[in-house]
């Protein structure tokens, strides 16, 4: 059932314009898709979607493609799409899950666009190595081929301005009890956990590195907890409320790559933030050193979310604390972006950055 969910989202036309809408994004999968990498190969696009990879290979000389995509709507798009496109010859689409459809044979190339916030998020990253481990040649290519997940501390002093010091004063009266449930509340909302961070935001000195795959090497059990202590200095005087977590993904080479930090153009899939319980904010100085365990964990009951832990270790010179759920909440609709008043992940982000495109555009 959860299964069904999952997939019947992605037949959402406004879940693809939300991907394909996305500069960065589809800037980094046209220069890796390059008739120097495609040319005569065998590809699997695992999930294609409405087809775009698909496309961006048959045009770079594939000498076949097998686009699989377990919603059955988005399926039947991809279908009309390719045909429009005449590449019927060479585009073969297939509808079920990557685990359990017969690819005619064995493939050159793997490509996929897998990741979720914070990287692993609805776990499609195992669809992937199973399609690397059973319908990949020896010595094939996967692309993306390397994933990083990066985090950081951040005051978060836009988010914390607007939604927290609001309640401090409220016509004259003093609100401040209200702002340590702002605070919990904020650490639960799928609305606050994804944000386009500032970069002037982030306090440390420089980020950290939770985690680095090999996606050649990775296993599926590799990816169910994910742990790693991580140490910043601060930059400035600060109060710490926050951690920030985003990715970075390689094909192949370091110039061709996709970022998603506060560095960087803006993506639809912004950062992740894990907001520090008001009373545990750690108020320090430049040239403090801090240290937290980060821990994400597959989830018991869906295993395509996780849980986030970020805990102060001993090592810090100030003491913090937080703990986040990083799950939607239930969608009876399973149309993400089409009910306003959903607040899961998936179509708080939709809903923002498309109404942001249209605002710029």
């Amino acid at each position: 059932e959860m299964a069904s969910e999952y997939t019947a989202a992605y037949d959402n036309v406004g879940v693809h314009e939300l991907m394909l809408r996305d500069g960065p994004r589809m800037r980094a999968y046209t220069a890796a898709l390059c008739p120097e990498t495609v040319r005569g190969k065998v590809v699997l696009d695992v999930g294609c979607g409405t087809g775009v990879l698909s496309l961006l290979a048959a045009r770079a000389g594939a000498r076949h493609v097998y686009a699989v995509e377990a919603a059955a709507g988005v399926a039947a798009m991809a279908t009309e799409i390719v045909r429009a496109n005449g590449l019927e010859a060479v585009v073969t689409v297939i509808v079920g899950e990557i685990e359990r459809v017969a690819v005619p044979e064995q493939v050159d190339l793997v490509v996929s666009e897998w990741m979720g916030f914070y990287l692993v998020h609805e776990s499609m990253l195992k669809s992937v190595l199973f399609a690397r481990d059973h319908l990949m040649k020896p010595g094939g290519l996967l692309l993306p081929n390397r994933a990083q997940l990066w985090c950081s501390l951040a005051d978060l002093a836009s988010f914390h301005q607007e939604h927290i010091e609001f309640w401090r004063s409220v016509l004259g009266f003093d609100f401040s009890p209200v702002m340590k449930h702002a605070q919990l509340e904020a650490a639960a909302s799928p609305a606050s956990m994804v944000l386009s961070v500032p970069q002037d935001e982030l306090v440390a000195e420089r980020p950290a590195l939770v985690a680095d795959l090999d996606l050649a090497a990775v296993s599926p059990a590799d990816l169910d907890y994910i742990w790693r202590r991580c140490a910043f200095t601060l930059r400035r005087d600060a109060t710490v409320r926050g951690l920030v977590l985003w990715f970075d993904v390689f094909f192949g080479t370091e110039s061709g790559a996709l970022h998603t930090s506060p560095a960087h153009e803006a993506t639809h899939w912004k950062q992740t933030v894990v907001h520090f319980p008001l009373d545990a904010c750690p108020q320090a100085q430049r040239g403090t050193a801090l240290s937290f365990d980060v821990a994400i964990e597959a989830d018991g009951k869906d295993p395509r979310l996780y849980n986030i832990s970020v805990c102060a270790s001993a090592s810090s010179d100030a003491d913090g604390d937080a703990q986040i759920c990083a799950e939607e909440e239930e969608e009876e609709h399973g149309m993400p972006g089409h009910e306003p008043s959903c607040d899961c992940m998936q179509c708080t982000v939709v809903r923002a950055f498309l109404k942001d495109k249209a605002t710029n555009q």
